[in-house]
C-alpha cells in the first residue's frame, strides 16, 4: 500500500501553500520518467481461453522483451471467432484459434494473417503430424498450440465397472445423476454423432436431424445442469452441483491433480473428438513483430514444456517432450494410450457447409 509522506501521529502544522505547490510540482517531476518509461513499452494483446498458459510464461516474455501482456479470455471457439469479425482482427495480435474447424472459417473470413516462416525459426520444433496439416496446410497461417480431447469429469464413484457410456448423457434411464454439457457447437454436435455411429464431423441433413433431436431431448432432462465451457463444467463437478460433465482433459487434469482419488477422467465407449488449437496472428495486428516473437517464443522446447506441464495439455511441440515431467508424459489423459486413439476422431471444418452445423446448434440451444 501507498504511504502519504505527509502522514502523521502529530497534528500537521499550516505549511505555507507556496511550499506544499513546489514539492508537489518535484514530487510529479520524479513520477513522470518512470510513468513515461511504462507507456513507451509495446503492449502485445493476446486473445485466449481462459487458464490455457502458465501466467509466468507472460511475465518472462515481458522481462525478454521489454513490453507489456495484456491477455482477453474467451470461452467457446464461436464466441472467439465472432469476436475477431466484429473487429477483434484490428485489436489483438495473437489470436487462440480452437480446432481447425475455425482456423478454416478464420482464413476464409480473411481476419488471420499470413506467417512468414523466417520470423518463427523455432517452427521446426514441431512434431510431424502438426506440420503440415490438413486444415492449414504448411502452417501457413498458425501454429499448433495445444492438443488433447473432450471427455468426460465424473465423480469416481459414479464410474460404471464397464465404463461410461454416452447414455449417461442421452438415455433418462441410464443417467448417472447430474450432468453438464460442453458449450460447443461442434464437439456437442459431434457426441450425438458419435452415440449414432457416425462422423464426429458430419453435416448431412439426417444425421444434423437426429443430433438435434437428442440434444433437445438430453437438454429437457431433470439430470440436465445446463451447458458450460470446460472451466465451468470442471467447477461445478468439484462444486458437487453437478456429478459429471463433458470437458476438455487439461480442464480435468487439474482436478485429478488436486483430488486425488476423488475424481476420474474417461472417454466415452462411443468415442470422442480430437482437437487440435492454434495460436494466430490477426490480419491486422498492432504489433506484428511483437506477435512473431511470441510465437517462436512458445516453441522454444523449454517454454513448450512449460506450457503444457501447466495446462495438463499434450504439446504439438517434439522438441519439448524431453523437458516434461515423466508422471505427464505417462498419463493417459494426456496422452492417450493405442486402445484409445482408435476411439478418438479429429475435428475438422467443412467449409461452406459450416452454416449448417451452426444452424442445427442454433435449434438445439433455443428456448
Amino acid at each position: 500500500m501507498l504511504t502519504d509522506p505527509f502522514k502523521s501521529t502529530r497534528r500537521p502544522s499550516l505549511m505555507p501553500w507556496r511550499n506544499i505547490a513546489l514539492i508537489a510540482t518535484a514530487l510529479a517531476s520524479f513520477a513522470a520518467p518512470s510513468i513515461a518509461k511504462a507507456e513507451e513499452k509495446p503492449v502485445l494483446t493476446i486473445f485466449n481461453w481462459s487458464e490455457y498458459i502458465d501466467p509466468e510464461v507472460y511475465r518472462q516474455f515481458e522481462k525478454e522483451f521489454n513490453c507489456i501482456v495484456k491477455e482477453t479470455n474467451f470461452e467457446t471457439p464461436e464466441e472467439a471467432l465472432n469476436k475477431m469479425v466484429a473487429g477483434g482482427s484490428r485489436t489483438f495480435d495473437i489470436c487462440a484459434v480452437g480446432g481447425g474447424f475455425k482456423m478454416q472459417a478464420g482464413i476464409a473470413m480473411d481476419v488471420l494473417k499470413k506467417l512468414d516462416h523466417s520470423k518463427i525459426p523455432n517452427i521446426k520444433n514441431l512434431g510431424p503430424l502438426f506440420q503440415n496439416p490438413a486444415y492449414d496446410p504448411g502452417n501457413s497461417y498458425s501454429i499448433p498450440y495445444q492438443w488433447g480431447t473432450t471427455g468426460v469429469l465424473i465423480r469416481k464413484e459414479l464410474l460404471p465397472a464397464e465404463g461410461f457410456s454416452m447414455s449417461a448423457f442421452f438415455d433418462e434411464k441410464k443417467q448417472l445423476g447430474r450432468f453438464v454439457l460442453i458449450d460447443s457447437t461442434i464437439e456437442m454436435i459431434g457426441y450425438a454423432h458419435l452415440y449414432h455411429g457416425k462422423s464426429v464431423n458430419s453435416v448431412e441433413l439426417p444425421d444434423l436431424k437426429k443430433a438435434i433431436d437428442l440434444l433437445t431431448v438430453a437438454k429437457g432432462s431433470k439430470n440436465f445442469m445446463g451447458f458450460d465451457g470446460g472451466v465451468g463444467g470442471r467447477s461445478k463437478v468439484v462444486a458437487g452441483t453437478a456429478d459429471y460433465a463433458i470437458v476438455y482433459n487439461g480442464d480435468a487434469n487439474r482436478v485429478l491433480n488436486e483430488n486425488p482419488g476423488k475424481f476420474a477422467y474417461v472417454i466415452p465407449k462411443e468415442g470422442a473428438p480430437l482437437w487440435i488449437d492454434q495460436l494466430c496472428i490477426a490480419k491486422d495486428a498492432p504489433n506484428p513483430e511483437l506477435a512473431y516473437a511470441f510465437l517462436n517464443y512458445v516453441l522454444d522446447p523449454k517454454i513448450g514444456a512449460q506450457i503444457s506441464a501447466w495446462t495438463k495439455y499434450a504439446t504439438p511441440n517434439q522438441a519439448a517432450k524431453p523437458f516434461l515431467p515423466a508422471e505427464d508424459l505417462a498419463s493417459l489423459a494426456i496422452y492417450p494410450d493405442e486402445e484409445t486413439e482408435k476411439r478418438l476422431q479429429l475435428l475438422e471444418g467443412v467449409g461452406e457447409k459450416e452454416t449448417l452445423r451452426t444452424e442445427a446448434w442454433t435449434a438445439i440451444k433455443a428456448d
